[in-house]
C-alpha cells in the first residue's frame, strides 16, 4: 500500500511541478488532495497523509506539521498501550483533539476505546485512583458527545460508567457526570413528551414550542438535529419552506432535508442527494478551516470545488443554483476579507492585497513572489548603523537613520514585510527614544525646581529619575548625583562664624642701612568670617596678638642688636574659591587682603653698648602690609578649620620719619618694612 501511495505522490509532484511553470489558481486540485489526505489521517495512515502534504508544500505546510505531530502521538500512545499502561495511553491519544481543525479522528478514538475496554474489563478494586480518574474523564467526554447526537441510552451508559470509576475523587469530574446523568434523564423525558404530543396532531406553533423546550434543560448541549427540525417548523409557519427560500437564506441543512423528504414527489435522483450531502460536508469543513489564514490556499480550493459542484447539478432549478452560488461567493468574500484584515494588522500588506483581490472575485496566486525592493540593499546596510547607534545609547541618531532607510524602500510590495521583520528593532528605537525623552523631561523639571528653591520637590524628582529604565545608566546616575549634590549645596545658606586662629612664621625685615637676620613671628587670636558655599568669595576679618623679634648683623654676620615688636594685628581679606562647593569636603582657596599692626610694645637692645630702648613712639601708629596666600579649608555648619601658607609684604614703612632714630642712624630716620612668611591655621566648633 505504501508503494502505491508513493507512486500517487510522485504523480502529484509531477503534475504540481508542471503547474508551477504556469500556476492554475482556478482549481479544486488542492481540496481533492486535502480530502484524500484527511481520509488517511482518519484511518491512521499518517505516512501516506504526510507524503501527500509534502507533495504540495507550501500549501500544506501547517497541516504537514500537524500530521507529523499526530504521528508522534499515535506512536507514543501505541507504545504505552502495548506496555499495558492504558491510562497513560488514553492521555496521549486524546491530545489529538487539541490540534486546530482536526477534531476527533477515528484512528485515535478506536485506540481509546480499546484502552477503555481493557481497563473496564480489569478488576475495579485493583485499579489505581489516577487510572480511574482518567477512565471516568474519557467516559464523561463520550457521554457528552452522544448527548449531542441525541443518543440518550449511550450517554446514560457512559455517564454511569464514569460515575462507577470516578467516585468522589474529583469534585469537577463528579459534577460533570452527575450533571450528565441528570441532563440525560431530562432529555429522555423531553423526548417521550414530544413523541406523545406528536400523536395528538399538534399545531406548528405548539410543535415549535415543544421542540425549543429542550433548551430549558440546564447544561444541555446544542443538539443539531433538533435545531434543524425547529428551523423547518419556523419556515413552515412563515411560509418560506421552499427550495428557493432555503437556498436564498443559505440554509443548506434545510435544503438537503427538504429534497430528501420530497425526493419521490420531486423526482430527484439519489445522486442529487449525494451531491448535496457532499456539498454540506465540504461546507462544514470550510467552516472548521477558515478560522486560520494558514489554510487560505486550501479554503480557496474548497470554495472552487463546491462552486463547481453546484454549477454541475442539472436537476436543480436555475434560481436555486444561482442562490447557492451567491451564498458561496458571499461566504468566500467574508472569509478572505477577514484574512486580508489579519494580514494588514500584522503588517503583511502584499499578502493582504492578494486576499482582498480574491475577496473581490479576482484570480490571484497566493504564492506568487512580489518584485524585490530596489532600496533593500541600502536598507540592510543602514540596519547595521542603526544597531550601532542603539548600542551606543543614541536613539535619536538611530531613529534618524531608520526613517531615512525606510523611505528608501519606496512603495514596493515587500516594504511592509521587510519592516515587519524588524519590528523588534523599531520597538527598541521607539522605547529608547521615549525613555530618553522621559529622562530629559525629569531632568529639566528637577533643575527648574532646584532653581526655584523647591528643594524637596527637586530631590523627589531626582529620586524618581534614578528609577527610570534607560539605556545609558551611567549618564543617568551622574546627573542624579550632580543634581542631589547641588540641592544639598543650595540648601546650605551663607553664614557668619567666629573661629580661633594662629600662625607661626618668619620675618625678614628690610632696613635701608642695616643688615638683619631672619626672625620669628607668632600670632594668635580670632577671626570673623562670612562663609558662602554658592558664591566664589568669602570675607574674613581677623584680630590677633602679634609678636616678632629679629637681629641686626655686622659685616661678619655677628649679632649686634636685637629688635622686638608686639602689637595688635587687624586684617581684612577675601578668600576666592570655587562656586557651589560641598561643605563636607575640603576646598582650596586663594587669600588676598591687607593687614594693619598697631604697635603696643617696641624694644631695641644694642649689644655693643648694652643700651636697651623701649619707645614705641619711634614707630608709626600702624604698620601696613599686603596679604597673599593659598590654603585649604572645610567649613561645615558647626565645625570648620583651615591651614594656609601666607605672605605679608610691608608698605609705607615701619618707623616714624618725623623723629630721628638714634638707634639706627643718629642723623637721619631709617626706611624699614617687614617681609613675612607664615603657616596659618584656625578652627572652630560652633
Amino acid at each position: 500500500m505504501r508503494v502505491v501511495m508513493y507512486v500517487i505522490a510522485g504523480m502529484f509532484l509531477w503534475i504540481h511541478s508542471g503547474m508551477a511553470q504556469k500556476p492554475v489558481n482556478k482549481s479544486g486540485e488542492l481540496w481533492a488532495v486535502w480530502e484524500e489526505a484527511e481520509k488517511k489521517l482518519e484511518a491512521g495512515q499518517f505516512d501516506n497523509a504526510i507524503v501527500l502534504y509534502r507533495a504540495y508544500e507550501p500549501s500544506f505546510s501547517y497541516r504537514l506539521k500537524q500530521a507529523e505531530g499526530l504521528k508522534k502521538l499515535y506512536i507514543e500512545g501505541q507504545r504505552l498501550q502495548k506496555a499495558g499502561k492504558y491510562p497513560e495511553a488514553i492521555n496521549v491519544y486524546k491530545k489529538h483533539r487539541s490540534f486546530e481543525g482536526v477534531g476527533s479522528l477515528t484512528a485515535f478514538d478506536t485506540k481509546i476505546d480499546e484502552c477503555i475496554a481493557q481497563m473496564a474489563g480489569s478488576n475495579n478494586s485493583g485499579t489505581k485512583d489516577f487510572e480511574r480518574r482518567i477512565l471516568a474523564s474519557e467516559l464523561a467526554y463520550k457521554g457528552q458527545k452522544k448527548l449531542r447526537d441525541l443518543d440518550t441510552l449511550g450517554a446514560e451508559r457512559d455517564y454511569s460508567m464514569a460515575k462507577k470509576y470516578g467516585g468522589n475523587f474529583s469534585a469537577t469530574l463528579k459534577e460533570q457526570y452527575e450533571e450528565g446523568l441528570k441532563i440525560t434523564k431530562e432529555l429522555r423525558e423531553w423526548g417521550r413528551k414530544y413523541r406523545m404530543s406528536k400523536s395528538q396532531k399538534l399545531s406548528l406553533e405548539q410543535e415549535k414550542e415543544l421542540l425549543e423546550s429542550y433548551r430549558r434543560i440546564k447544561g444541555v448541549p446544542v443538539i443539531n438535529t433538533v435545531e434543524t427540525k425547529t428551523k423547518e417548523i419556523i419556515a413552515k409557519i412563515e411560509g418560506s419552506n421552499s427550495m428557493l427560500s432555503y437556498a436564498q437564506n443559505c440554509e443548506t441543512d434545510l435544503l438537503l432535508n427538504y429534497i430528501s423528504q420530497n425526493q419521490s414527489q420531486l423526482a430527484y435522483s439519489q445522486s442529487l442527494v449525494s451531491t448535496l450531502s457532499q456539498y454540506k460536508s465540504i461546507q462544514y469543513k470550510i467552516g472548521m478551516l477558515k478560522s486560520s489564514a494558514e489554510n487560505s490556499r486550501t479554503v480557496k480550493s474548497a470554495y472552487y470545488s463546491i462552486d463547481s459542484m453546484v454549477r454541475s447539478i442539472k436537476e436543480l432549478p436555475e434560481d436555486v443554483k444561482a442562490s447557492l452560488e451567491e451564498c458561496i461567493r458571499n461566504d468566500k468574500t467574508r472569509t478572505f476579507e477577514a484574512y486580508a484584515d489579519q494580514a494588514r494588522k500584522s503588517g503583511n500588506v502584499s499578502v493582504a492585497r492578494k486576499y482582498e483581490a480574491i475577496a473581490q472575485g479576482q484570480e490571484v496566486n497566493i504564492d506568487a513572489a512580489p518584485a524585490p525592493c530596489a532600496g533593500a540593499p541600502a536598507f540592510n546596510r543602514g540596519i547595521i548603523i542603526v544597531r550601532e547607534h542603539l548600542k551606543a545609547c543614541k536613539p535619536s541618531e538611530a531613529k534618524r537613520i531608520w526613517d531615512n532607510i525606510s523611505r528608501q524602500l519606496g512603495n514596493c510590495e515587500q516594504k511592509n514585510d521587510i519592516l515587519e521583520s524588524y519590528q523588534s528593532l523599531q520597538d527598541s528605537i521607539h522605547q529608547m527614544s521615549a525613555d530618553a525623552r522621559t529622562l530629559e523631561g525629569y531632568l529639566a523639571d528637577a533643575k527648574k525646581l532646584t532653581q526655584d528653591k523647591k528643594f524637596e520637590d527637586a530631590r523627589l524628582k531626582y529620586q524618581q529619575m534614578a528609577a527610570l529604565d534607560v539605556c545609558n545608566v551611567t549618564e543617568r546616575d551622574q546627573e542624579v548625583r550632580r543634581g542631589l549634590a547641588e540641592i544639598k549645596s543650595r540648601e546650605i545658606r551663607p553664614m557668619y562664624r567666629i573661629g580661633l586662629t594662629g600662625s607661626v612664621g618668619t620675618n625678614k625685615p628690610a632696613y635701608s642701612n642695616k643688615r638683619l637676620s631672619y626672625g620669628l613671628v607668632t600670632t594668635g587670636g580670632i577671626d570673623a568670617s562670612f562663609i558662602d558655599h554658592h558664591n566664589p568669595i568669602d570675607v574674613v576679618a581677623g584680630a590677633e596678638y602679634f609678636n616678632s623679634f629679629y637681629y641686626a648683623l655686622d659685616n661678619e654676620a655677628y649679632t649686634t642688636a636685637r629688635y622686638k615688636l608686639e602689637g595688635v594685628s587687624l586684617s581684612l581679606a577675601v578668600k576666592l574659591h570655587l562656586s557651589n562647593t560641598n561643605p563636607n569636603k575640603i576646598r582650596p582657596y586663594i587669600k588676598i587682603g591687607r593687614e594693619e599692626i598697631i604697635p603696643v610694645n617696641y624694644e631695641f637692645e644694642n649689644y655693643a653698648t648694652s643700651v636697651i630702648v623701649k619707645d614705641r613712639k619711634q614707630l608709626k601708629k600702624t604698620v601696613s602690609s599686603i596679604i597673599g596666600g593659598f590654603g585649604l579649608e572645610m567649613q561645615r555648619k558647626h565645625f570648620g578649620f583651615f591651614i594656609e601658607g601666607s605672605l605679608n609684604y610691608g608698605i609705607g614703612g615701619l618707623y616714624n620719619k618725623s623723629i630721628a632714630n638714634q638707634n639706627i642712624n643718629t642723623t637721619t630716620p631709617s626706611g624699614a618694612y617687614f617681609r613675612r612668611a607664615a603657616g596659618r591655621f584656625g578652627f572652630r566648633f560652633w
